[in-house]
């Protein structure tokens, strides 16, 4: 307290008496820091001295007054000076209203901090009519700034509320402590409706953004008197950023309204996105329909969302392809492998939901998945790859077999060599499912994997007379990969041992013939990538 006294107090108080801007700003950050340190007759100096600092006709070193509002109003409350409190309280309200709209700003992660730390009362009367004012600010910064973390007030309003039913023993000061902030969240979540239905896009994209965490705070009533007309008028906004944010926020209402009222309410909304004219907005709808799904089943979503992939599988812009293709697999964990038939054909005849009905023009969700193998776009190819093992991986070798090889045999043949690519590359990702099926709800026997194995061997050995290089450097690459797959490796070295010594030969055993051949390749890279093939085999062997 003595070296606060003499050394710091006169170091803070020639900073705050300097002409250049900057050495004020750095007092109103330091005061707060010896506060706890000083006489109650020093602590009121201090607080003169912060408060002057507050009033300083520099915005830097108001807005910087501003940020540490917080530290100092949690000192003075903990020194127990609630003449300080006071001060400092209307000092945060001279903020709410600075002329300058980079101080004004400074309030809202005050007005977060004071939910944590003050009374009830003290929320109402000072939080809430700060953030009203703000709500109604005449700088749209202010205003998104404001709906970018209402959330987080709103947060801090139902943990309070929660916390006073867990400390309050009295059930007539219970009453009166839940009703109060039940009633403060009422009004931040009409705060929240304007900030929904404010005249600047960016302020409405903003507050859809938070849209699902506000919901959770709020009661399901009120979700539906307040939240939802606006959802509907959301639905179709002039502007496809505020769409698009808002599609992907509507589906996480469903939790909180349960399975009657999304039926009832928020389904004809998601209707009505799903046919919106923006792709992304459709996608974003797609994205979140796994939320909407665990409350009413996919029954019900089947018959309009199906229609949409089909058109989204097939938009001008690639990322959108893409990002289709990213959530076709948890589509197939829900619909189930019926929906994922190249020829249309359900297992279950009595399912009239599935396929080539629901999507139109003979298009089912397999042959979607085929066609993506031929896009243009390599990134698009090759995320189909990876989703056609994917849905492998759901849906068993039976179904990988009768659904897949087909596709991949039909690539093989055809004249653009990037389709031929395009087999290799499937080749590649499927010699990794039995690796995963340890993780598998399937039941797949040993002699079903080997199957498979033999037939997408077939094929790459038939590729490997290609006329193009990149092709056949691809088979040496394949191989490779072959040797590197525990199960696929041992019966590819049993078989060519058995083969040498006299015995049937198979697919398996015409491994090293074909790895021969491309070790005499033209193309260096392809004998390079041989030549390590058949090194990994003589070592496994």
């Amino acid at each position: 307290e003595d070296q606060c006294t003499k050394m710091f107090i006169p170091f803070l108080n020639r900073l705050a008496g300097k002409d250049w801007f900057t050495s004020r700003a750095a007092a109103a950050s330091l005061v707060h820091l010896t506060f706890t340190k000083v006489s109650d007759k020093m602590k009121l100096d201090l607080a003169s001295l912060y408060l002057r600092l507050c009033s300083d006709e520099t915005p830097t070193v108001r807005r910087t007054a501003a940020q540490n509002l917080v530290q100092f109003l949690k000192v003075a409350q903990n020194c127990d000076q609630s003449a300080v409190v006071a001060s400092l309280l209307e000092a945060f309200q001279a903020f709410s209203r600075d002329e300058q709209d980079s101080i004004r700003i400074q309030v809202i992660p005050i007005c977060k901090a004071l939910s944590q730390i003050s009374t009830p009362d003290m929320r109402i009367s000072q939080v809430l009519s700060v953030i009203l004012a703000v709500s109604s600010d005449r700088s749209w910064r202010l205003r998104w700034a404001l709906a970018n973390r209402i959330h987080e007030i709103i947060e801090v309003f139902s943990e309070n509320k929660s916390s006073a039913v867990a400390a309050t023993a009295s059930a007539t000061s219970l009453a009166s402590h839940v009703n109060t902030i039940t009633s403060s969240i009422t009004s931040l979540s009409s705060i929240f409706d304007t900030l929904l239905n404010d005249s600047e896009a960016e302020v409405r994209a903003a507050a859809t953004t938070h849209l699902a965490a506000v919901s959770k705070c709020l009661m399901k009533a009120t979700i539906v008197e307040r939240l939802l007309p606006t959802a509907q008028r959301l639905a179709s906004d002039s502007s496809e950023f505020v769409r698009a944010s808002f599609a992907l926020e509507i589906c996480m209402l469903s939790p909180s309204l349960g399975r009657d009222d999304t039926i009832q309410l928020l389904l004809p909304i998601l209707l009505n996105l799903l046919r919106d004219e923006v792709s992304e907005v459709r996608l974003n709808v797609i994205s979140g329909l796994d939320a909407v799904n665990k409350v009413i089943g996919i029954e019900l979503l089947s018959q309009a969302l199906l229609p949409s992939i089909a058109e989204l599988a097939q938009d001008v812009k690639w990322r959108v392809r893409l990002a289709v293709i990213e959530h076709l697999p948890m589509l197939a964990r829900h619909l189930g492998k019926d929906f994922f038939l190249v020829d249309g054909e359900s297992s279950s005849p009595g399912n009239i939901l599935t396929n080539t009905s629901i999507l139109g023009g003979g298009t089912s969700l397999m042959q979607l998945s085929v066609n993506w193998l031929s896009d243009e776009v390599f990134q698009i190819r090759k995320a189909a790859a990876e989703n056609l093992f994917r849905l492998a991986q759901q849906f068993g070798l039976a179904w990988t077999t009768s659904q897949i090889l087909p596709t991949i045999q039909h690539l093989k043949a055809q004249s653009k060599f990037t389709q031929r690519l395009t087999a290799l590359h499937t080749i590649q990702v499927l010699f990794g499912l039995n690796r995963e099926r340890s993780t598998s709800t399937q039941s797949d026997n040993d002699g079903e994997v080997l199957v498979m194995y033999q037939a997408l061997l077939r094929v790459v050995f038939d590729l490997a007379v290609d006329n193009v290089p990149n092709i056949r450097l691809n088979v040496a690459k394949t191989l490779l990969m072959a040797a590197n797959e525990p199960r696929l490796s041992v019966e590819i070295c049993d078989s060519c041992i058995a083969g040498c010594s006299g015995a049937s030969s198979n697919v398996f055993s015409e491994t090293f013939t074909i790895l021969d051949k491309l070790m005499e390749d033209q193309d260096r890279d392809v004998k390079f990538y041989a030549k390590k093939a058949m090194e990994e085999f003589d070592r496994l062997a």
